[in-house]
């Protein structure tokens, strides 16, 4: 943002007017972060690409779009493994059968 790189390339720290507007930009840009990941993740759950471009075009604006692609991809990549470890467990598939094996028992009584 230009508000960044003007705080970072002068010395305004001690001036009042400006510690309060610093204050209140980090309160704003916390809350539009916050809104842009939940838009990010609902339109994710929903697939509807126009949110996520809009939530992704936020994060550019607030140049971090490079990390927040890294954190989705890692996260995406957890649940993903998750999935798959779940799936293929032994264990849990004789679970789920004999759970659904014993709910329908009445239906092969001899």
């Amino acid at each position: 943002m230009i508000i960044d790189t003007l705080l970072q390339e002068s010395n305004l720290e001690g001036i009042h007017v400006v510690d309060n507007e610093i204050k209140n930009l980090d309160s704003v840009r916390a809350l539009i972060v916050e809104s842009a990941d939940r838009m990010l993740q609902e339109s994710m759950d929903s697939q509807n690409q126009a949110q996520v471009g809009s939530a992704l075009q936020v994060f550019y604006s607030l140049k971090s779009l490079d990390l927040k692609i890294i954190a989705m991809t890692s996260l995406l990549s957890n649940k993903l493994h998750l999935q798959i470890k779940q799936a293929i467990d032994i264990q849990s598939i004789q679970k789920e059968a004999k759970g659904i094996g014993s709910r329908y028992s009445f239906l092969y009584v001899e």
